[in-house]
């Protein structure tokens, strides 16, 4: 894996004392506990400060609180550590490998990917590595997946894992900006805070709730007229919290397969039976919870809110992966698209 080193930081765990200078404005950390009053605070929290060494000056291993202090005294003042209960030094730098699949080797986390903890991202993408890979060993292992499956995970993550390490470069050069570029960057971030689609693409990239996989060779079939859902995106969240629940239990994380949602809210009778072959989880919502041969569970709407939810008005199938993203999305009279993915994944 090629790095590149991006900067240096010292970080230490302290108990401190702060004293507000008149006309200057203190940024702290959230204290985990505090007493005293504004005047005289005490508070307990870590203070992460950026290095500016020399070019080639070796990484300080054994940092002090003295140095700890200065740094504090040359860029804030009114600040005095008390007790430092422990201190280091660490360089940030990214780097990723160029694939994350060799033969029967696969890589995930730190052992595919480094980057800045800016945003505190790196715990969430190695996890979602491994969720995505797991399943899809899985598959294999039981003889449902084949080499375009396993494929599939390098083609998936190694995308989001350069565009992590691109985000967090650039909040962390963002955050050590100087002097007039400094001002303009505080300036920026204000007047964005209070612009909501700003405020949720940002919360989106940090949480990466907008990740997808459409490009993916998984994403099966066409883009249904009016829907709302696509394969290749994560399964729409449900805002009525007893659906939600439901939707969970039948294809949440305690089902290490596939489910295959079928959405058709005529009558019991009236129903389109069950699509896809033996092994996946067979679910469907309708207007009541009657059970229907050949579906595995029942999900009564009937309001129809799943159907809104998904754009699926006039029914339709969804096939949700084990990770949670969708598979494929076909109509109700669609006898190609379900059989079609699976083919794909097993091929």
């Amino acid at each position: 894996m090629a790095r590149s080193r991006v900067s240096g930081f010292i970080l230490g765990d302290v108990d401190a004392q702060h004293r507000p200078r008149q006309h200057k404005h203190v940024h702290l950390p959230l204290p985990r506990r505090s007493r005293g009053d504004v005047a005289d605070a005490r508070w307990a929290g870590a203070v992460l400060g950026s290095i500016h060494d020399a070019p080639g000056t070796p990484l300080n291993l054994h940092p002090t609180q003295e140095e700890l202090q200065q740094i504090l005294d040359e860029r804030i003042g009114g600040i005095t550590i008390t007790q430092s209960h422990w201190l280091t030094c660490f360089e940030i730098h990214h780097g990723q490998v160029p694939g994350y699949r060799y033969g029967r080797v696969f890589l995930a986390g730190d052992a595919a990917h480094i980057h800045s903890p800016a945003g505190g991202q790196g715990m969430n993408t190695g996890m979602q590595d491994a969720f995505n890979l797991a399943w899809k060993l899985v598959a294999v292992i039981r003889g449902e997946g084949g080499q375009t499956l396993l494929d599939s995970y390098n083609a998936e993550r190694h995308p989001v894992g350069a565009g992590v390490i691109g985000f967090t470069s650039l909040l962390t050069k963002a955050g050590t900006l100087k002097g007039g570029a400094r001002r303009v960057r505080d300036a920026v971030i204000q007047a964005a805070s209070s612009i909501a689609p700003a405020t949720r693409k940002m919360a989106g990239n940090v949480e990466e709730t907008n990740i997808n996989y459409r490009d993916s060779a998984l994403a099966v079939g066409r883009r249904l007229r009016h829907a709302k859902v696509v394969a290749g995106e994560h399964v729409p969240h449900m805002s009525d919290p007893e659906l939600q629940k439901q939707l969970r239990a039948a294809c949440g994380q305690d089902n290490t397969g596939h489910t295959v949602l079928t959405c058709d809210i005529r009558a019991a009778g009236q129903v389109a039976p069950a699509a896809g072959g033996p092994g996946q989880t067979q679910l469907l919502v309708t207007a009541d919870n009657t059970p229907v041969a050949g579906y595995d569970a029942v999900i009564a709407d009937p309001n129809g809110a799943v159907a809104r939810r998904f754009g699926l008005k006039t029914g339709g199938r969804v096939v949700i992966r084990p990770d949670g993203y969708i598979g494929a999305v076909a109509s109700l009279n669609d006898t190609t698209t379900v059989a079609a993915y699976y083919a794909k994944a097993r091929s």
